[in-house]
Protein backbone atom coordinates (compact mmCIF):
# COMPACT_ATOMS: atom_id res chain seq x y z
CA UNK A 1 0.00 0.00 0.00
CA UNK A 2 1.55 3.43 -0.91
CA UNK A 3 2.31 5.87 2.01
CA UNK A 4 -0.49 8.61 0.54
CA UNK A 5 -3.16 6.15 0.54
CA UNK A 6 -1.87 4.88 4.37
CA UNK A 7 -2.40 8.51 5.58
CA UNK A 8 -5.20 8.94 3.84
CA UNK A 9 -7.04 5.34 5.31
CA UNK A 10 -5.85 6.93 8.85
CA UNK A 11 -7.12 10.56 8.28
CA UNK A 12 -10.02 8.90 7.16
CA UNK A 13 -10.75 6.66 10.26
CA UNK A 14 -9.95 9.73 12.83
CA UNK A 15 -13.07 11.71 10.73
CA UNK A 16 -15.15 9.17 10.19
CA UNK A 17 -14.86 8.29 14.35
CA UNK A 18 -15.30 11.77 15.10
CA UNK A 19 -18.29 12.33 13.08
CA UNK A 20 -20.37 9.26 14.14
CA UNK A 21 -19.80 9.91 18.15
CA UNK A 22 -20.78 13.49 17.73
CA UNK A 23 -23.56 13.65 14.60
CA UNK A 24 -24.89 10.05 15.19
CA UNK A 25 -27.63 8.56 18.22
CA UNK A 26 -26.75 5.44 18.65
CA UNK A 27 -29.10 3.03 21.54
CA UNK A 28 -28.00 3.35 24.82
CA UNK A 29 -25.06 1.47 26.41
CA UNK A 30 -23.68 0.84 23.09
CA UNK A 31 -20.06 1.22 22.01
CA UNK A 32 -19.12 1.86 18.14
CA UNK A 33 -15.43 2.17 17.04
CA UNK A 34 -13.62 2.24 14.00
CA UNK A 35 -11.32 -0.30 13.99
CA UNK A 36 -9.51 0.11 10.03
CA UNK A 37 -10.35 1.94 7.02
CA UNK A 38 -9.50 0.43 3.48
CA UNK A 39 -9.65 2.66 0.36
CA UNK A 40 -9.34 1.73 -2.88
CA UNK A 41 -6.85 1.93 -5.11
CA UNK A 42 -8.97 4.42 -7.40
CA UNK A 43 -10.07 6.45 -5.05
CA UNK A 44 -13.88 5.35 -5.83
CA UNK A 45 -14.53 3.57 -2.85
CA UNK A 46 -13.75 3.17 1.34
CA UNK A 47 -14.76 0.27 3.12
CA UNK A 48 -14.85 1.42 7.26
CA UNK A 49 -14.49 -2.08 9.33
CA UNK A 50 -16.26 -0.82 12.78
CA UNK A 51 -17.13 -3.13 16.04
CA UNK A 52 -20.04 -3.09 17.98
CA UNK A 53 -20.34 -3.87 21.62
CA UNK A 54 -22.56 -5.27 22.60
CA UNK A 55 -22.73 -7.47 19.97
CA UNK A 56 -26.41 -7.90 19.86
CA UNK A 57 -26.91 -4.52 18.67
CA UNK A 58 -24.81 -4.73 15.16
CA UNK A 59 -27.25 -4.97 13.19
CA UNK A 60 -28.99 -1.62 14.25
CA UNK A 61 -26.00 -0.19 14.56
CA UNK A 62 -25.12 -1.01 10.90
CA UNK A 63 -28.88 0.31 9.91
CA UNK A 64 -28.20 3.53 11.55
CA UNK A 65 -24.57 3.95 9.58
CA UNK A 66 -26.08 2.87 6.61
CA UNK A 67 -29.45 5.36 6.73
CA UNK A 68 -26.67 7.93 7.68
CA UNK A 69 -24.31 7.19 5.17
CA UNK A 70 -25.29 10.50 2.98
CA UNK A 71 -25.01 12.65 5.92
CA UNK A 72 -21.88 11.64 6.99
CA UNK A 73 -20.06 11.45 3.41
CA UNK A 74 -21.76 15.53 3.50
CA UNK A 75 -19.16 15.58 6.48
CA UNK A 76 -16.06 14.34 5.26
CA UNK A 77 -16.55 16.90 2.27
CA UNK A 78 -16.55 19.54 4.29
CA UNK A 79 -13.55 18.39 6.74
CA UNK A 80 -11.29 16.60 4.09
CA UNK A 81 -9.98 18.18 1.23
CA UNK A 82 -9.96 16.18 -2.04
CA UNK A 83 -11.37 15.99 -5.04
CA UNK A 84 -13.52 13.60 -4.52
CA UNK A 85 -14.25 11.76 -1.39
CA UNK A 86 -14.65 8.04 -1.87
CA UNK A 87 -17.85 6.39 -1.62
CA UNK A 88 -18.08 4.87 2.34
CA UNK A 89 -19.09 1.56 2.76
CA UNK A 90 -19.85 0.20 6.52
CA UNK A 91 -18.39 -3.46 7.22
CA UNK A 92 -19.23 -5.29 11.01
CA UNK A 93 -16.05 -6.77 11.99
CA UNK A 94 -17.31 -9.86 13.95
CA UNK A 95 -14.92 -11.35 16.87
CA UNK A 96 -13.58 -14.70 15.98
CA UNK A 97 -14.78 -17.15 18.86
Amino acid sequence: MSRRLNRLNKLMMVEIGKIISKELEFPKETIVSINKVDTKKDLKEMEAYISVFPNEKAKRIIEILEKNNFRIQKELNKKIVLKRIPKLKFILERKKE
